[in-house]
């Protein structure tokens, strides 16, 4: 009888499991017999009937009934991706009091679309020295010292030595209290493989001479850094088994070329280079680059139509990213649909000089899975009904322009496909980077 009811405990929410230990004393048991063997503490799970406010609560309920074996903790992802990022959910002190009792072999943090107080960013020092992977994603810190919260992620890299993944992402002025400079980036542990340092305005780094101790990097990731030319050579240099690269809006770098040397590159974001990404630097990207699986060139305005055809040679792309490269013409679009055979995610948004005879050689991509055309005039129904006779499962996000979309098509995107969000392209290196590592 014990087990036909541990099989229908499985079927209770997080609330139900504890409100029914009320029931009687074997239920009690049983259910206190699941916590005991809990090792991963996950909102996505154990949050899904709660709403945003009460997540602490819930996962503290959760901590103190678990016993201290907890390896593995995720808070404020919303596994529907039905919900806007700026709702933040309070990540309170008293789970991470909690978390340190119950984790002391802890391994995994990540905390997502959060919003964390002085008094819990001061408890990350007390995270388990065991810890491997450390991730803050789009949360947002209140901190009135500036001092205090580098000394908060300075004790942590400190006491935590044999990190493998470092990530602290977001966006303009979120993380506005924190200073991630060259200084900061010498107390990166060198086990680190994974290290994502886009923080919007906090990220402050100059040089790359912390990367030569990064012997196993193999992920790196600073959007809107202030490196420069010969920081990306020492970049380059040091770490020439890098896999996924992203250095969008680097206003600073006058050459690109030098990532051509990463022959194992398997993908790479440009994004919003605009300036100083060339056309000849493009090519000994491409030449170099042999096995690259993602390239994403929005809003790299300086690449011309001659140029952005030799993006055909890249045989093995399976993304790639032109969304507002005016350059694109139907010359290109129709080279890279014979050259580039295994697309399954393409965005030409806004790349306004596409015309129907272009478009049409869209229906040579056998393995085209989503396709984002938002702002070209000439999408229309004829094409879309070429493309869907080859295939009629492939999501096509068409805003702004002759394309009516079907009542069906927005409810797909807006409630199955939660990756896709309306006039963008969420691809899997934005789902999940640590597909290319």
């Amino acid at each position: 009888m014990d087990d036909a009811w541990r099989h229908v405990f499985q079927y209770f929410t997080t609330h139900e499991r504890i409100r029914y230990e009320r029931v009687s004393t074997k239920w009690m048991e049983l259910l206190q017999e699941y916590w005991k063997k809990l090792d991963t503490v996950n909102t996505d799970k154990l949050c899904i009937d709660v709403c945003f406010d009460h997540w602490s609560d819930c996962v503290r309920a959760v901590l103190v009934r678990c016993s201290p074996n907890i390896t593995s903790f995720s808070f404020g992802r919303n596994c529907q991706g039905t919900r806007h990022r700026s709702i933040k959910k309070q990540l309170l002190p008293d789970v991470l009091v909690e978390l340190s009792k119950k984790a002391p072999l802890l391994k995994s943090f990540r905390v997502e679309d959060c919003f964390l107080h002085e008094d819990s960013m001061s408890l990350l020092q007390k995270l388990s020295p065991t810890l491997k992977v450390f991730c803050l994603e789009h949360c947002v810190i209140d901190f009135s010292d500036s001092h205090f919260a580098n000394s908060c992620f300075l004790s942590l890299l400190d006491h935590c030595s044999t990190l493998e993944e470092f990530v602290i992402t977001g966006h303009d002025s979120c993380y506005s209290y924190l200073y991630i400079d060259d200084d900061f980036m010498e107390h990166i542990p060198p086990t680190v493989s994974i290290l994502c340092i886009s923080a919007g305005e906090a990220l402050k780094i100059r040089n790359a001479n912390f990367v030569s101790r990064l012997k196993k990097l193999r992920l790196f990731d600073a959007q809107y850094s202030f490196l420069s030319l010969k920081p990306l050579q020492d970049l380059v240099h040091h770490a020439p088994n890098l896999l996924y690269l992203d250095l969008s809006n680097s206003r600073f770098i006058t050459d690109f070329s030098p990532i051509g040397e990463l022959s194992k590159l398997r993908c790479l974001l440009l994004n919003g280079n605009r300036i100083h990404l060339k056309n000849e630097q493009l090519s000994a990207i491409i030449n170099g680059c042999t096995l690259l699986e993602v390239l994403s060139l929005k809003r790299c305005s300086k690449l011309s139509n001659e140029d952005l055809k030799i993006i055909s040679k890249c045989a093995t792309l399976k993304e790639l990213h032109l969304a507002g490269v005016t350059g694109m013409t139907d010359d290109t679009l129709i080279c890279i649909a014979f050259g580039v055979p295994l697309l399954k995610i393409l965005d030409i948004s806004y790349c306004n000089s596409l015309t129907s005879k272009g478009l049409e050689s869209l229906a040579m991509l056998q393995k085209l899975d989503h396709l984002c055309s938002n702002g070209i005039y000439d999408f229309d129904d004829n094409l879309v009904d070429m493309i869907r006779k080859c295939r009629p499962h492939c999501v096509i996000e068409a805003f702004h322009c002759r394309y009516s979309m079907s009542t069906n098509e927005l409810f797909q995107m807006a409630f199955l496909k939660p990756m896709v969000e309306p006039e963008s392209v969420r691809s899997t290196y934005q789902t999940s980077r640590y597909h290319y590592i």
